[in-house]
């Protein structure tokens, strides 16, 4: 009886086993011979996986010697570019780009869109270079000249023979590629160079005669445009700077924030240029706290002040022997100048207000 009972058992067992195998074991899922087989995941796309892969050449331009590199735009659009070993070439970069890194390289005549953070160059010898950027450095650098557009001071670092003027260059998309770089054509420092290495009775840098910036390049040279498309306007304002004005007084406009204030600033820019016996000094725009609204635009009313507080206000020094007096006479042309928009600094506080707004004033946000 025991070994009958003991088969039966056995019997039970294999029985129960094998329904187990049907069913699926206890807590596991139930499986369904009619259920369809999952279908593979697609593997997850990134941002990166879908950019389009640019030839890595495009971006890195060494060991040349005595040729021509050209990048048109939208070639670069916003990547880092670097330049190492070149002799005597003619390089274009007539782009938006995000960074520049420059080594090695002699004689070589360079010119780079906006740049939307800095150009360094490094142990570079004899170049001529045009460039637009935020910051600027040279390191164990001689003899170089610069068309210069910075948005910060420029830093020269064990650097002798460098020469500076005010960037001067133009076409058609170099004003787009300034808004891609997040550059305002109206806040260049480039006559504001810090010198790391500066000692008594040692000069290390120098103003270039901005006459000599158009000969810093050959556009015939460049491959990424037609030559006519380099004539036209300027898109940089051309400013004095640091060099001797023509007369000892000046005069101080201000721009109030305003939908129409950026088409009224190159309105008068235009016209500033235009009249020979004027000098543009410099300009500038920056957000104003309150109590800086307050010391600049206290002669036009509380309102005035109150509207403009935490807001872009632009600002242009120009100098000329009758320069209060006919920037007065052209600003009573209220159709033309709003004054809801355009004001004259009173003669007056015209010094105070200058130095406050060009030099003692820091950004707190820059525009």
């Amino acid at each position: 009886c025991a070994n009958i009972g003991n088969n039966r058992c056995s019997a039970h067992s294999v029985y129960f086993f094998r329904l187990s195998l049907s069913m699926g074991c206890a807590g596991s899922k139930k499986y369904s011979a009619d259920k369809p087989a999952a279908k593979s995941q697609e593997p997850k796309q990134y941002s990166w996986d879908t950019k389009e892969k640019k030839d890595p050449a495009l971006f890195n331009i060494e060991k040349k010697t005595g040729v021509s590199v050209s990048r048109a735009a939208n070639e670069i659009n916003g990547e880092q570019v670097n330049i190492a070993e070149c002799v005597n070439c003619d390089i274009f970069l007539c782009d938006f780009v995000g960074a520049l890194f420059v080594d090695d390289c002699q004689d070589c005549r360079l010119f780079v869109g906006p740049v939307s953070s800095s150009i360094f160059l490094r142990n570079c010898s004899k170049m001529k270079v045009v460039v637009a950027c935020q910051q600027f450095r040279t390191r164990d650098c001689k003899d170089c000249d610069f068309g210069l557009f910075c948005a910060t001071e420029p830093i020269i670092e064990t650097s002798v023979g460098m020469r500076f003027a005010c960037f001067e260059f133009f076409y058609f998309s170099l004003k787009e590629q300034f808004d891609k770089a997040k550059l305002s054509v109206w806040n260049n420092l480039w006559w504001q160079i810090h010198d790391f290495n500066k000692k008594p009775g040692e000069t290390h840098w120098s103003l270039l005669p901005q006459a000599d910036v158009a000969k810093l390049l050959d556009v015939s040279k460049c491959t990424a445009m037609e030559r006519n498309e380099f004539q036209g306007g300027r898109v940089v304002p051309v400013t004095l700077g640091s060099r001797p004005r023509p007369t000892a007084t000046s005069a101080l406009v201000v721009f109030l924030p305003d939908g129409s204030a950026t088409r009224v600033v190159e309105s008068f820019l235009e016209h500033a240029a235009s009249r020979k016996e004027w000098a543009l000094c410099q300009t500038r725009t920056l957000i104003l706290n309150a109590e800086r609204c307050k010391a600049l635009l206290s002669p036009f009313g509380d309102a005035v002040v109150k509207n403009a507080a935490g807001k872009s206000v632009s600002a242009i020094e120009v100098c000329g022997p009758t320069i209060t007096a006919d920037i007065a006479s052209l600003l009573s042309d209220t159709s033309s100048w709003p004054q809801k928009v355009v004001k004259l600094v009173p003669e007056a506080d015209t010094a105070v207000a200058v130095k406050n707004f060009f030099e003692n004033w820091k950004a707190e946000v820059e525009m």
